[in-house]
């Protein structure tokens, strides 16, 4: 599927919410960091056989996927997006404990 934005390659993209920034900005190279890693995650859950690891890594994959919400949002809907807070720092430490 093509999507067609309009708005050429001129070196800047979008962050959800609008706003347009430079395609080095480090706000997307730190979503798309975070989106590598959350690839490799699903790579390493279709193929480990013990299902409780895989577990964790699922859950570790849905952190993710909230962190990079807000690393691609430009702040403008923040109140759309999951909250992160310490809770999700301590459920990270735990699942790296049990692995």
């Amino acid at each position: 599927m093509k999507i067609y934005t309009k708005t050429g390659d001129q070196g800047s993209t979008s962050l959800f919410g609008g706003t347009r920034v430079d395609k080095d900005n480090a706000q997307i190279e730190a979503y798309g960091t975070v989106d590598e890693l959350n690839s490799h995650l699903g790579l390493l859950i279709s193929v480990v056989k013990e299902e409780l690891l895989a577990g964790e890594m699922k859950a570790i994959q849905s952190i993710l996927f909230d962190i990079g919400s807000h690393l691609a949002s430009d702040g403008n809907i923040s109140e759309h997006l999951p909250e992160l807070d310490e809770e999700y720092i301590l459920r990270l430490e735990h699942s790296m404990d049990k692995m």
